[in-house]
């Protein structure tokens, strides 16, 4: 299936469904969908940020709204900070630093 039917399929339908915009994303070049995308957030029509991500968070279900917060660092479970004091670990001693100092 070509741009073309895609978009017509979405004009048809009235909505683009995930399957779609999958299919758009696959059969554009990277560079072509970087720039439609950057003019149509510079677009005067186009809503500010804040206003598409508060529209997309009030119409996401729990689930879905528990995943962006986690996402942005908005909730921090006891998990995360293992992995990150792991990672701050592993880090340090990659790098030879020592983590706690020699008793003589």
């Amino acid at each position: 299936m070509g741009l073309m039917d895609i978009l017509n399929q979405v004009l048809t339908s009235g909505t683009a469904s995930d399957q779609h915009v999958d299919q758009v994303v696959q059969s554009v070049p990277s560079d072509a969908l970087a720039a439609g995308l950057a003019h149509a957030f510079r677009s005067d029509q186009t809503p500010e940020i804040g206003a598409m991500v508060a529209q997309m968070f009030g119409n996401s279900n729990g689930q879905q709204q528990a995943g962006m917060l986690k996402d942005h660092g908005a909730i921090d479970t006891r998990a995360d900070r293992q992995m990150e004091v792991r990672g701050m670990l592993n880090h340090r001693c990659s790098q030879g630093t020592m983590l706690l100092p020699v008793l003589q």
